[in-house]
């Protein structure tokens, strides 16, 4: 074997291996890029179902206050404090039975929305 041979092997096999490293290199990239769009992705969609559901709150709030005459600022914070509650029973609702179909009504832990960047 000559010498000139084997350096020869010698080169090619580091150029193969610094090849590979900037393959892996761009892989590892390409998956970190990935990662990154799919959580901002979910951040968004968790925003959005969050804004959603505080915008509905709000509406059966003011519907409410307009069936009630109950102060509005009451009926905000028994959305920020909604707890899980049944619908009652009634065929014809009084004011009683109304603010529980209200309160079962509430998107449940939704509280004001910050919106992030």
């Amino acid at each position: 074997m000559s010498p000139c041979k084997g350096e020869y092997f010698n080169k090619q096999a580091g150029w193969i291996l610094l090849e590979l490293t900037l393959c892996l290199l761009v892989i590892a990239l390409v998956s970190w890029l990935m990662m990154q769009q799919t959580q901002h992705s979910w951040s968004n969609l968790n925003l959005s179902k969050a804004q959603r559901a505080q915008w509905e709150n709000v509406q059966k709030a003011q519907i409410m206050q307009q069936l009630t005459g109950e102060d509005y600022v009451s009926l905000m914070e028994s959305i920020l404090s909604a707890k899980q509650q049944d619908y009652p029973k009634c065929l014809e609702c009084r004011e009683q039975n109304m603010r529980a179909w209200f309160k079962a009504s509430l998107q449940r832990g939704v509280a004001p929305v910050k919106e992030t960047e």
